[in-house]
């Protein structure tokens, strides 16, 4: 499947915008002419069961093997997941510049209104759906660390506190 968009930009967030509107759309309609007809241009949540299966089944994967046409394939997958990401949470994409592993990566800020500053990169996300196989799916992943980071550990601090 070669859905590579023409363009070279050397700016990343501009990259980012023009995947968004140009590579998102001929990867949407490869996968559906594949099968996989839940992926839209809606981005909706259900619409990550077939992102799964495409995942899994047409063997992504994360690495350089100096494919183009399948770290293109690779890139759609988590540009996607952040798509929907953000269409569900109301979220943005943002670059990370604060000095972890994740620098220069894309990710998705804001997710939780706990903790702000926490994001979730979606290139992480399919790497470990490719890695793990993530038994419980992408939608139960995503939901799940929403829900754990959203618990109340104050209780913890206090303890700590009291302990010195």
């Amino acid at each position: 499947m070669n859905f590579e968009p023409n363009f070279d930009l050397e700016d990343e967030d501009e990259d980012l915008f023009y995947w968004s509107n140009i590579g998102l759309d001929l990867f949407i309609h490869a996968a559906n002419e594949k099968g996989y007809t839940g992926l839209s241009e809606k981005y909706n949540w259900e619409s990550l069961n077939d992102l799964e299966r495409y995942v899994l089944n047409e063997n992504i994967i994360h690495t350089s093997s100096g494919d183009e046409d399948a770290i293109w394939q690779f890139t759609a997958c988590y540009i996607y997941l952040g798509k929907v990401i953000n269409r569900k949470y109301k979220t943005n994409w943002i670059v990370v510049e604060d000095g972890t592993a994740h620098s220069g990566m894309f990710a998705i800020d804001k997710l939780l209104e706990k903790k702000p500053e926490l994001y979730i990169v979606p290139r992480d996300v399919i790497v470990s759906l490719i890695l793990r196989r993530i038994p419980e799916g992408l939608k139960t992943y995503i939901e799940n660390w929403v829900k754990d980071e959203e618990e109340d550990f104050s209780w913890l601090d206090e303890m700590t506190d009291d302990e010195t």
